[in-house]
C-alpha cells in the first residue's frame, strides 16, 4: 500500500474534458465487493456515468443555479480520486461523497487530506452553512476517515441516500464551517496545497 509523504503535492481542482473517461472507467468498472460496500444497485449506474456535453454545461452554469458538482484529487499531478456535492442549495446545503480510483491509495492518509481541502472548497465556492455525509454504516473506509477528522455521527439509519444506492443503513454527519475551522486550528495538514481552475 502506497502512504502518504509530506514531500508529495496534493490539489483539487474543477473536472475538465480530460478528466471524463476516468470518472467513466471508475464507475464502469467497480468490482462486486465495492458495489456491496458502498450499497449500489449497479442497474442503477448510467452508461457512461458522466456524459462530456452535458457536464461541461452543468460547469458554465452560475454557481447559484448548479445542484451538483465534482472536483478531482489530483497526487503529484495524477488524478486519483473525485468528490461530488450535490442537491446543492446555494449559501444552505450540500451533501458530499468521496472516491478513490486507486484501491492502492485507500486507507493510505491521502482521503483525508483530500477530504479537508475538498470540504473547505465547497464551503468557500457555494457559501454553505451545512455539508452533509452519508456513507453505509457498513463501509468502513469512509466512517474511519470522517472520525479520524473529528467529525460524529449525526443519527444512523435506514434511506436511500443517493440515486446510485439501494436502500440502506447510514451513518449521517453534519460538517458546518464552525468544525472546519476548528479543524484547520488543530489538525496540521502540512504540504497540502490546493487550487481551483
Amino acid at each position: 500500500m502506497t502512504s502518504y509523504r509530506k514531500e508529495d503535492k496534493l490539489y483539487v481542482r474543477e473536472l475538465s474534458s480530460n478528466d471524463i473517461h476516468l470518472v467513466n472507467g471508475y464507475w464502469a468498472s467497480l468490482a462486486p465487493a465495492d458495489i456491496d460496500r458502498m450499497n449500489i444497485d449497479p442497474c442503477k449506474i448510467p452508461t457512461p456515468y458522466l456524459q462530456a456535453d452535458a457536464r461541461m454545461k452543468l460547469l458554465n452554469l452560475p454557481l447559484r443555479e448548479r445542484k451538483s458538482d465534482l472536483l478531482i484529487w489530483e497526487l503529484n499531478g495524477r488524478a486519483v480520486g473525485m468528490s461530488t456535492l450535490r442537491n446543492i442549495r446555494y449559501a444552505e446545503y450540500g451533501e458530499i461523497h468521496l472516491h478513490m480510483f486507486e484501491p492502492e491509495l485507500r486507507g493510505s492518509g491521502y482521503g483525508h487530506r483530500f477530504f479537508f481541502i475538498t470540504l473547505q472548497q465547497y464551503f468557500r465556492k457555494y457559501e454553505l452553512k451545512l455539508i452533509v455525509c452519508q456513507p453505509s454504516s457498513r463501509n468502513l473506509g469512509p466512517n474511519r476517515l470522517l472520525q479520524k477528522l473529528g467529525f460524529t455521527i449525526a443519527k444512523t439509519y435506514r434511506t436511500v441516500p443517493g440515486p446510485l444506492n439501494r436502500e440502506h443503513e447510514v451513518n449521517r454527519y453534519e460538517i458546518t464551517p464552525a468544525l472546519m475551522a476548528a479543524l484547520a486550528s488543530s489538525v496540521v495538514f502540512s504540504g497540502i496545497t490546493s487550487r481551483s481552475s
